[in-house]
């Protein structure tokens, strides 16, 4: 996600491309795309947050007798 971030910074401080790469895909961000990025950021925000706290993980429960 800091690499994200950090992409979303660079563009506001006015670089006219950026690239964020995430699981071997490599995805270009130019100012247009700002709000792109930032749906990005917060989508990982929500997945990490999914992941430390567990939330949205499903899956059985079994009980042995």
């Amino acid at each position: 996600m800091s690499e994200a971030k950090t992409a979303l910074h660079n563009l506001q401080m006015g670089e006219s491309i950026v690239s964020v790469s995430y699981n071997g895909r490599l995805t270009t961000y130019t100012p247009a795309d700002m709000d792109k990025l930032s749906a990005y950021i917060s989508r990982l925000g929500v997945e990490c947050d999914e992941s430390s706290t567990g939330a949205g993980r499903r899956g059985a429960i079994m009980f042995r007798d």
